[in-house]
């Protein structure tokens, strides 16, 4: 899972969070997944919800705990390095 921004008039992508080569989602339902994702990090409810099957809802409700971990992780990090 990826995220793109520009820097330099240039694309670029930092990862976010590695699925692994046995992500049990099918491919199909990739771009479903991450935009539940997307829709719980924003935190509030859209006004037409994503729907989904339980197994992507409930994986990127995985997904979606595996990186407010990795932020909480990095924030962490962050406050003990020195000034």
């Amino acid at each position: 899972m990826v995220r793109s921004y520009r820097d330099n008039h240039r694309v670029r992508q930092k990862t976010l969070l590695n699925l692994g080569s046995d992500f049990e989602i099918e491919s199909q339902q990739w771009p479903l997944s991450c935009s539940k994702v997307v829709e719980l990090l924003q935190g509030s409810q859209p006004l037409i919800p994503l729907k989904c099957s339980p197994e992507v809802e409930n994986k990127a409700k995985y997904l979606y705990a595996q990186l407010v971990e990795r932020q909480a992780t990095r924030i962490e990090e962050i406050a003990g390095e020195d000034p």
